[in-house]
């Protein structure tokens, strides 16, 4: 098992032909058929959970989008958070690198609904709203 941040990998050593040398090589490349120059994406988020339907090919960007909320968050909810110039929930969500403002809520909840709206139509099958 290899640990990388707060994520845990399986993985495997294997011996590299006529070198003589060997060298970690992660699971879910292996299992992919994927081993550089393209990402591979666990679909529920859990880099242990090594089966092929819960794993595919994706861009960096699309691998980006199926990242779980981060530990600093404090609205509990992902895209949103408490503006305080404002005094207001704030919602927003990337695309292509660039921050989108989808506007100020009273209700976190109700922000996190149009981040959710929003992540279900630019992100499609990547969309992770937790």
């Amino acid at each position: 098992m290899l640990a990388i941040g707060n994520n845990k990998y399986a993985v495997r050593k294997m011996s590299i032909k006529n070198e003589g040398d060997s060298r970690l090589i992660l699971m879910h490349r292996l299992i992919s058929g994927v081993l550089c120059n393209v990402e591979v994406d666990h679909i529920d988020g859990n880099g242990l959970n090594n089966r092929r339907s819960n794993i595919r090919v994706a861009t960096h960007t699309q691998n980006m989008c199926n990242r779980k909320i981060h530990c600093n968050n404090t609205s509990g909810f992902k895209g949103v958070s408490w503006c305080k110039r404002n005094k207001k929930w704030r919602s927003y969500i990337r695309l292509e690198g660039k921050l989108l403002h989808l506007g100020y809520f009273y209700d976190s909840k109700k922000a996190h609904e149009a981040y959710s709206m929003a992540s279900i139509l630019l992100h499609k099958e990547f969309s992770r709203l937790f």
